[in-house]
């Protein structure tokens, strides 16, 4: 970039020097209010995660519907959920089961043995020696919860479901309830929805005229249209009816699934209506409801040890954010957006993922969970809010902290500008889970994702099996959609460090020509790796003579007086000598002129911009010294005790600032500078 020299009277150049500065677009205000709001963001959810300490319980009603309407007429079920199958059976309350089904309208139930066909279109019946005439037809697999049927003699089936104390043995429940609906309205309503009448029913299916048998299931917890099949509720224990007029005394029982040792889930219906009308090639089901979630997780050390971390690095970011504005909105310095590479070279960055390990198994299952609506056990950590999108950030984090370091390594600068949108995408993608479920976009899903790891398997998990395992892909409930858009999101995140440049490595023993705040810190500013761009210098054209600025500009790029190990001369910019002074109030250094061949009166100064101190972990203290901000930490910290209370004497390694009403070059262009570059302690 070359510098712009032109004449200016003294007040114009000092009003351009100002309005340059303060001179913000509209996309570096948007960019700062993302990272405004994505840093804040991360702060409530972790600060909500550590309520978890004391509120552990979260509850939420979805409108949750699967399929379409029966009144539409028949369609395709996509998935495998709800397909009926003969698979265990149930020995309790067997008298009063065959009463309730009695007192439905079924008549002629078989009493002695279970009999069945072998596949929807057989005409072979099995009868099962030592079995309940009982048949138990789980909703997925492995599930707990299922329909339950009662053949006749007439070719008929009793369709019903057993809760609560059949399900729930470990809560000691002494209700055993049964639920079903009247046998007439079970026939009215499949016949009325095939539209095809004058069938009859077989093997518990109805057969109709064209020899197509439809297995039928209706239910319904709310009286009245538009579907008319409210179920009736029996107590097993007593074999009484319950009185089912005010129909919130008949509602389904929750369901509770545990998922590992940390989260379990209770789901409970309300005004549900539960319709399967199928044949064998799976045509035709719906289901509705208004469910409310209760979720429930634990808190522990792990949980607290992670939640620490990343609150260190999201102070340190939240720091760094307030310097850069609070300067450059009082005129000081230029505009940064202040994006996560601000704490790159922070130390609580760089350790975040080794503090994060106690809790890491739990982040990754969390982050191959999202985007999933799932059915069974797993549901209990996809409906935990409070711990899904604290997981989300916390990934996020040890990612892009991950990339710091690989960066570093590979001595490249990457842009931190994917970070928000990372965190965004996969937030809403767990946001519109059950949309996304329902869209039919997720080949066989037809609204609920089967649960594939169960509780059992959870508490074997070591933090290997995620690496050497296909356990990532069972986890994401082996929806390749889903799975794919992660990896994407991975992968894109690369892409900024594999398209940076690498930085030349100089000789052992050549002169690296650093001046000021450089040779201060002993770094030359534009080749530190990691998180965060910027155009590291600011060189100002200062008239000595008429103490103004003559004109500004930006670069990241000087010249250096070293040569890289091919022997090739960097050639950067056209000043003979380089020098870096910052700009108020994170960056100086001593003033040298920059051009001996030039006008005595004119001298090139170059500043390093405040983003790139805060990136290397300094500030200024007081308006007087250049520190660290492991040092501030401790001196604000201690600050507030200092009227009432002696702690301890603490050591400070400063730079010491050359006063701003000092006439130096830095001084008239707006800087600062410092006294000597070594420290003081």
């Amino acid at each position: 970039m070359q510098v712009q020299v032109r004449p200016a009277s003294s007040t114009d150049a000092n009003e351009a020097k100002q309005s340059f500065f303060r001179r913000v677009q509209l996309h570096d205000l948007a960019s700062s209010l993302s990272h405004w709001i994505t840093c804040l963001f991360i702060t409530a959810i972790v600060c909500s995660q550590l309520l978890g300490a004391v509120w552990d319980t979260t509850t939420t009603t979805e409108h949750l519907v699967y399929g379409r309407s029966p009144l539409l007429g028949p369609s395709q079920i996509i998935g495998t959920n709800d397909v009926p199958f003969p698979d265990r059976v149930i020995a309790e309350t067997i008298d009063n089961i065959v009463a309730a089904c009695e007192a439905l309208g079924y008549s002629n139930l078989t009493r002695d043995n279970l009999r069945v066909v072998d596949d929807w279109n057989s005409n072979n019946l099995y009868k099962l020696p030592n079995t309940l005439p009982v048949l138990i037809m789980p909703y997925w697999d492995n599930a707990v919860y299922s329909r339950h049927a009662v053949p006749t003699w007439s070719g008929d089936a009793c369709i019903f479901r057993l809760e609560d104390a059949y399900t729930l043995v470990d809560s000691g429940s002494t209700v055993a309830s049964f639920r079903g609906v009247n046998q007439s309205v079970r026939h009215d309503r499949t016949i009325e929805w095939l539209k095809r009448p004058e069938g009859i029913w077989k093997n518990g299916w109805y057969e109709d005229p064209q020899r197509i048998r439809w297995y039928s299931d209706v239910k319904s917890s709310w009286a009245g249209p538009p579907y008319y099949m409210m179920h009736r509720l029996f107590d097993m224990r007593s074999g009484m009816e319950v009185d089912c007029t005010d129909p919130n005394n008949c509602e389904d029982a929750p369901h509770v699934d545990q998922w590992g040792d940390k989260f379990s889930s209770s789901d409970k219906g309300h005004k549900i209506n539960s319709i399967y009308i199928a044949n064998g090639t799976e045509f035709g089901l719906f289901y509705e409801s208004f469910e409310q979630h209760i979720v429930r997780s634990v808190f522990d050390w792990e949980t607290l040890l992670s939640n620490v971390a990343v609150g260190l690095v999201l102070f340190r970011w939240v720091l760094g954010i307030v310097v850069l504005h609070s300067v450059a909105l009082r005129g000081k310095t230029q505009w940064f957006s202040g994006g996560i590479g601000c704490v790159s070279g922070a130390s609580s960055f760089a350790f975040l993922p080794f503090a994060s390990l106690p809790r890491l198994k739990t982040t990754l299952a969390a982050f191959w969970t999202v985007g999933c609506r799932f059915e069974g056990q797993q549901v209990g950590l996809a409906e935990a809010w409070f711990a899904i999108y604290p997981a989300i950030a916390t990934f996020a984090l040890i990612y892009f902290s991950l990339l710091n370091l690989l960066a570093k390594a590979l001595r490249r600068r990457m842009s931190d500008a994917l970070f928000t949108p990372t965190v965004v995408a996969l937030c809403l993608l767990h946001y519109f889970r059950l949309e996304i479920a329902a869209s039919g976009w997720l080949k066989g899903v037809d609204g609920r994702i089967p649960t594939v790891v169960f509780s059992d398997e959870v508490k074997k998990l070591h933090l290997y099996d995620y690496f050497s395992s296909d356990i990532a892909w069972r986890m994401n409930g082996r929806v390749p959609l889903i799975f794919g858009v992660k990896l994407a999101i991975l992968g894109v995140n690369l892409l900024p460090l594999l398209l940076a440049h690498t930085f030349p490595v100089g000789d052992r023993c050549a002169d690296l020509g650093l001046h000021g705040i450089e040779k201060a810190l002993a770094v030359r500013t534009k080749h530190v790796g990691g998180l965060g761009r910027s155009l590291t210098y600011i060189i100002a054209v200062v008239d000595r003579k008429e103490r103004h600025v003559a004109s500004m500009s930006f670069t990241g790029r000087l010249v250096s007086a070293h040569n890289d190990r091919s022997g090739s001369r960097e050639v950067e910019w056209n000043p003979t000598r380089a020098w870096v002074t910052p700009v108020t109030p994170l960056c100086v250094q001593a003033e040298e002129p920059l051009n001996n061949n030039g006008p005595s009166s004119i001298h090139e100064v170059a500043f390093v911009n405040s983003y790139e101190l805060i990136r290397l972990g300094y500030l200024v203290f007081g308006d007087k010294y250049l520190i660290t901000f492991d040092e501030w930490d401790v001196l604000s910290s201690i600050a507030p005790f200092k009227s009432f209370v002696h702690f301890w004497n603490h050591r400070v390694l400063v730079w010491t600032l050359r006063p701003a009403e000092d006439e130096g070059d830095a001084e008239i262009a707006g800087g600062r500078a410092l006294e000597c570059v070594e420290p003081e302690m």
